[in-house]
């Protein structure tokens, strides 16, 4: 019935899904239908929910089925309102709608052929070398700020790492020099904001 529906423990969640299936199924009733030009809108009721009712609309063409308490669409397993319309309209295959990628075999074929170029990789690989650099320097930061000469000595070290991967990544490819960089010329006094008036004026000459 589920095709090439295949899951890590399958076992467990077939037992799980047939046994919800069963009760859910078992206590719901169809009880009106709704035609449109294009669906067909079936009126669920539950049992011991009789001021409740779900609508689950079916495409008589592309035999999409959806659900108004949109379980499929949050949990990714078809509600049992959906299985008793199944089971009303005698359906033995459950829709291709109602099987989600994530559980078909071919899965597996699309994150084979997802190589490194694509830009969700790349951006992934971002994410995970910036979290592990960040976890490191801030083991790092911890260690050496409990102490003054530890604090200076790896202040100048970082800054000298940044100047270094700032040009080799903006201004080219070459190479710089440790001697040669200044690691305190970004470094300068706060700038000074006065809490009253934005200083003075140009008034616009009159023309005369």
């Amino acid at each position: 019935m589920f095709g090439d529906l295949t899951v890590l423990n399958f076992d467990s969640l077939w037992n799980e899904m047939v046994a919800e299936f069963r009760v859910e199924a078992g206590s719901c009733t169809i009880v009106g239908c709704n035609a449109t030009p294009s669906l067909y809108i079936y009126v669920v009721n539950k049992f011991g929910h009789r001021h409740k009712q779900w609508h689950v609309s079916v495409n008589a063409e592309t035999l999409e089925i959806k659900c108004s308490c949109l379980k499929m669409e949050s949990v990714g397993i078809p509600c049992g309102h959906i299985i008793a319309v199944l089971v009303f309209l005698d359906i033995e295959d459950l829709p291709d709608n109602l099987i989600l990628l994530r559980w078909r075999m071919s899965v597996k074929e699309t994150v084979v052929r997802n190589n490194e170029a694509t830009p969700m990789c790349l951006r992934s690989q971002t994410i995970s070398r910036n979290t592990a650099l960040a976890y490191w320097s801030r083991q790092v930061c911890n260690l050496a700020c409990k102490t003054e000469e530890d604090f200076n000595e790896y202040l100048d070290k970082f800054m000298l790492e940044f100047r270094h991967l700032e040009s080799k990544h903006i201004e080219g490819p070459g190479e710089v020099e440790a001697g040669n960089v200044d690691v305190h010329q970004n470094i300068g006094d706060p700038v000074e904001v006065r809490f009253k008036g934005c200083g003075p004026r140009l008034r616009a000459k009159r023309s005369t």
